[in-house]
């Protein structure tokens, strides 16, 4: 009886590995559009599952996690809970200026690769060592100046040390870096502009503006590939009037009236920033949590009916920030989000964040987990072979 329950043991497998390989479509070259409210990859949707992760916005200036993990260690595990895009948050000046890590932050017995490296030459590493497992990056200007909840940046897309030509600079020097790098495909133009306007035709306060010509700006950078990428743009926090209260970053009812408009319209993704309690006066609200679905609606959830144009949720996450599990009131906030985003079918997340609490383990843990699973079962998969063909499947 054992040779027979080999032969089916190997009949089956066989068919699970042509069935994986006739999912598969394989191409010379990628292109990332956008259009009919969905990101697509050459022609096919890319089902986006995305999570943050720091250390490049802070003054640390290192991935978060090296001081206990190897760093493709993460990225397996990233890759094994279906993550396919992360979101790099950074701060202009490291760009410019370049540093070295803060000591501590990593365990250079764990990583030996990265031992004198800069932090910007660490932060390219790590990123194209993604390519391996499949995950692209999408590029986030989190702050100026290393980060501590905004009070360097003042809110806009500049501020009184750094031009919008140091925004420029700073997006050229990116993209240089990575112009040959297949899985860096987005620009998060700029984090939380929660002082801006939108749609006042004010060129020094509306952000709608300054995204068009900074969008635009990378688009015609030709001697960097410029024109592969996907613009992300984030809202604000109370231009037009947010009724019901906006977070940073989560005000975009100005797309309305005034949608973005970029030179390349197919390269376009709204995001979004939606958090739960505590903190607004709706999560007191007494038809709570049935009332929150109408408030993402009004806030981002009408855009890609109306204009075509996906929108994601660039950062969302239940609970604080300290060691306290979240409670019942949060879980109820963080289901029902979860709900609305699965009845939405073209809106997913960036997850803030990924961490290391006690070294050994990663968040989120599984119960969040699952609901990230349940918002997107089927994410995409891309692998380059060895004969440089890019393989795009769904898990």
């Amino acid at each position: 009886m054992k040779p027979q329950t080999e032969t089916v043991t190997i009949f089956v497998i066989s068919l699970f590995v042509l069935f994986t390989f006739a999912q598969q479509k394989c191409f010379s070259s990628l292109e990332f559009t956008t259009g009919n409210q969905k990101i697509w990859v050459n022609g096919l949707p890319y089902n986006l599952k995305g999570i943050n992760w720091d250390g490049f916005s802070t003054s640390k200036g290192a991935w978060d996690g090296l001081n206990y993990h190897n760093y493709r260690d993460i990225l397996s595990w990233l890759k094994d809970q279906g993550f396919n895009t992360i979101r790099l948050m950074y701060h202009l000046d490291l760009v410019i200026y370049d540093q070295q890590p803060s000591a501590g932050t990593i365990d250079y017995n764990k990583n030996p690769d990265l031992k004198g490296l800069s932090s910007m030459k660490i932060l390219e590493t790590v990123v194209r060592a993604g390519a391996d497992y499949g995950i692209f990056f999408m590029l986030d200007m989190h702050s100026f100046k290393p980060y501590i909840w905004d009070i360097y940046d003042g809110g806009m897309w500049y501020d009184s040390t750094h031009s919008e030509a140091d925004v420029l600079r700073c997006w050229d020097l990116l993209m240089e870096r990575f112009a040959d790098a297949w899985n860096v495909i987005g620009m998060d133009l700029k984090n939380e502009p929660y002082n801006s306007t939108w749609g006042t035709g004010n060129l020094k306060t509306d952000w709608n503006l300054a995204a068009e010509r900074i969008g635009n700006h990378i688009h015609s950078q030709s001697q960097f590939s410029g024109s592969r990428y996907l613009i992300f743009v984030e809202g604000n926090w109370d231009s037009p009037v947010c009724p019901q209260n906006c977070f940073w970053g989560e005000d975009l009812i100005g797309v309305r009236k005034n949608p973005i408009l970029l030179n390349q319209k197919n390269k376009l993704v709204y995001s979004a920033h939606s958090y739960g309690p505590p903190g607004q006066t709706y999560f007191n609200a007494t038809n709570f949590p049935n009332n929150m679905p109408s408030i993402w609606e009004d806030h981002y959830g009408f855009i890609p009916a109306l204009t075509g144009v996906p929108v994601m949720v660039g950062e969302t996450r239940i609970g604080g920030f300290g060691p306290d599990p979240p409670n019942s009131w949060q879980w109820s906030w963080f289901t029902t989000f979860c709900d609305w985003l699965v009845s939405k079918q073209n809106i997913t997340v960036f997850y803030f964040v990924i961490e290391f609490p006690n070294g050994n383990s990663y968040y989120p843990g599984a119960d969040i987990l699952s609901w990230l699973n349940k918002i997107q079962p089927h994410p995409t998969r891309v692998l380059k072979t060895e004969s440089g063909q890019y393989c795009i499947s769904e898990e």
